[in-house]
């Protein structure tokens, strides 16, 4: 069996959830896009209105990129299953091969198989307040 390449990841993640609703300017919605040559683009949109608030586009080694995209495949190959808390956020990831995509789903919930993959992809990003996989988003 030939393993597939992983050539692009996008993870959007909708952090609202029951209780306290977010002030209008909070952002609660994050797209992180990953591409398998080092590119990773970053977008945040605020609560209220999804304005664009926050737009970056970081170029890391493709090392690094190839180690996330790695990771990911390893727990979706083996490990993953849906995980689905009610009030706590969500996340979608759509992993792009050559041949097509998979699209997988969750909760936005610590000890998951993605805790490290959320943690690598903050450490490459150097932005600590992503929500990713796991609402880690403390500064």
């Amino acid at each position: 069996m030939v393993k597939r390449q992983i050539k692009q990841i996008e993870i959007e993640t909708d952090g609202v959830c029951f209780g306290p609703s977010p002030k209008f300017n909070d952002e609660t919605t994050q797209n992180v896009t990953i591409y398998r040559d080092g590119q990773i683009h970053v977008k945040g949109y605020r609560f209220g209105d999804q304005t664009l608030i926050r737009n970056k586009h970081l170029q890391c080694p493709a090392s690094m990129t190839k180690k996330i995209m790695m990771d990911i495949q390893r727990i979706v190959a083996s490990s993953y299953h849906s995980v689905l808390a009610t009030d706590v956020g969500t996340w979608e990831m759509k992993v792009s091969y050559d041949e097509g995509n998979d699209n997988y789903f969750g909760s936005l919930i610590m000890s998951s198989e993605f805790d490290k993959v959320s943690e690598n992809i903050r450490k490459v990003t150097g932005m600590p307040n992503l929500l990713l996989f796991n609402r880690n988003f403390e500064v």
